[in-house]
């Protein structure tokens, strides 16, 4: 939360990279991502999840460092996105594939709920601190915060019990007709939430340019989603988890396209605040659902076909907008393929 909302502005404003690099950039990491992704789930089934998120820390690392040293050694971005994307797939096919294997059914909507309400707790200050940091110090006085935070985050691993399961995938999952209306629901799901990471934070700081604006719109926003986060947790066990993503689904399209013609501070703080607030109610429901689903069947598989999917909508979001150069159309994307959420 620190540094993730910053990093593309990083390349675009810090380093000067064209937007056309940068998009090229995040296309390749979610490339290499998806390929990847039957790999890592084969070896965090043999070594164990525990040890798979535990190897992953000093990749992450070494992604930082690749960014903090980029200016002086001028390291090919097409690299980075590799480290990047193999940090990610050895941490999130296990972190997923134990959430669904030990969160509970009858709960899982409020156990994601509480999930997203502590992680939206702790990393509530994150964005502003991280603008506070860039406006008086610089990136690199916060790549080193983060990597000091980073390899603290290795100690609760130890505690942990190491679990291993089964990993088998064949790309013929993927093109299942019964997984069909998954597929497209996950890329609508992979747009969204790199259109609010990526797309959205460039967006906002060509209007206002200034980091610490931009983290104290993030945070500000993040804290009343927050609020909001564990009652929807609480009633999408109560209520069908499919009413709350269909409605949800149709306010966050209606976000995206509100965004075009967003043009102040004002107006974009409370633009961001309304998407947050109509995407929990598609993301705890959805997640809890997909956990539901991934029991289902092979647990690994399924997350391993979401993984590939969350990139496929990935990729064609900054397909778009590189091939039409403006940011707005990944909003006009998002927008509609939103509305995918409601065949999940």
């Amino acid at each position: 939360s620190l540094i993730g909302l910053f990093i593309p502005l990083y390349l675009l404003k810090e380093l000067n990279y064209s937007l056309n690099q940068v998009l090229i950039f995040y296309i390749t990491l979610y490339v290499i991502f998806a390929i990847f992704s039957p790999v890592a789930a084969k070896i965090s089934s043999k070594i164990s999840f525990k040890y798979s998120i535990l190897i992953s820390i000093p990749i992450y690392l070494s992604f930082y460092i690749l960014l903090y040293t980029l200016k002086q050694y001028n390291w090919p971005l097409s690299f980075i996105a590799f480290v990047l994307a193999i940090a990610n797939g050895l941490f999130w096919i296990p972190f997923h594939t134990e959430f669904a294997k030990f969160s509970d059914h009858k709960h899982r909507g409020e156990e994601v709920g509480v999930w997203y309400t502590i992680a939206g707790l702790i990393g509530l200050s994150g964005p502003l601190l991280g603008g506070l940091i860039l406006t008086y110090l610089n990136f690199n006085f916060l790549f080193i915060i983060v990597s000091i935070l980073l390899l603290l985050s290795v100690i609760p691993l130890f505690f942990a019990q190491q679990i291993h399961t089964k990993a088998k995938f064949s790309i013929k999952y993927i093109f299942k007709k019964s997984h069909f209306k998954d597929l497209l629901a996950f890329i609508g799901y992979g747009a969204s939430v790199d259109t609010a990471a990526i797309i959205l934070p460039i967006f906002i700081f060509s209007i206002i340019a200034r980091y610490l604006y931009l983290g104290a719109i993030s945070s500000g926003s993040s804290l009343i989603v927050v609020l909001f986060t564990y009652f929807i947790g609480r009633s999408s066990d109560s209520f069908n988890k499919k009413n709350l993503i269909r409605a949800g689904s149709i306010l966050v399209a209606i976000c995206w396209f509100i965004f075009l013609f967003a043009k102040s501070a004002m107006q974009l703080f409370a633009t961001v605040v309304f998407f947050g607030v109509s995407f929990t109610m598609v993301d705890v429901p959805f997640s809890a659902m997909t956990y539901n689903k991934a029991n289902k069947s092979n647990v690994i598989e399924y997350l391993v076909f979401r993984e590939i999917s969350l990139c496929i909508g990935r990729i064609l979001l900054f397909a778009i907008v590189l091939l039409t150069a403006k940011l707005t159309s990944g909003f006009i994307f998002s927008g509609i393929t939103s509305l995918f959420y409601m065949l999940f």
